[in-house]
């Protein structure tokens, strides 16, 4: 199974990749609320017909190879989601997000701006993990981009595949929100290679 968190659709193949990778804000699972993860806090304005949310992103969220978080790997995202080259695999359609406008006012504070009846843009937001500009911004066909070393700013990150369907993780200890309770060494069998 595919690492590229564009592609991805097994299930799976998620329960890795939130684990390497961070969103912008993450859904509850019980409540359906939104919660901070990339972005620690933010504000939703109604101005005309549009909503504009401006989100306080982490300032010590690091990527797993050194590089330091901003909000242009927010707004690189997005547009990136947005602007993707096709073609696209026959089973997943290209991403799009209800987003009107993108603004960084800061390295740490970006402003998302949607259509006022876009209450359900919030999910849009979180359903996309945020990714390494200066690792993706050169990956111009993502469609067939396998992510093998998959660079992310979560908990856990890549350290290998020795075989096809098997992945070892390690903990990320800069990780923004501390290092998880347990340290055991996760270890994922994608059961997809299996059937």
């Amino acid at each position: 199974a595919t690492l590229n968190p564009i592609l991805a659709t097994l299930p799976d193949t998620w329960m890795v990749l939130d684990s390497i990778y961070s969103r912008l804000v993450r859904m509850d699972p019980v409540t359906g609320e939104p919660l901070p993860d990339l972005a620690q806090s933010w504000t939703n304005e109604p101005i005309g017909n549009e909503l504009r949310m401006t989100f306080n992103l982490q300032n010590n969220a690091t990527w797993h190879d050194g590089e330091v978080f901003t909000a242009d790997d927010v707004e690189f995202t997005y547009n990136y989601m947005n602007d993707l080259p096709g073609p696209w695999p026959f089973l997943r359609p290209k991403p799009y997000l209800d987003i009107n406008s993108i603004e960084i006012l800061n390295n740490v504070t970006i402003r998302i701006t949607t259509p006022l009846n876009g209450y359900f843009a919030i999910f849009d937001i979180a359903e996309w993990v945020i990714l390494p500009k200066h690792l993706w911004e050169g990956i111009l066909q993502p469609a067939y981009f396998d992510n093998p070393r998959p660079v992310g700013t979560g908990p856990f990150m890549f350290d290998k595949r020795p075989e096809p369907g098997l992945i070892y993780l390690k903990y990320f200890p800069d990780y923004h929100y501390g290092i998880p309770g347990s340290r055991e060494l996760p270890v994922f069998i994608d059961y997809s290679f299996l059937v």
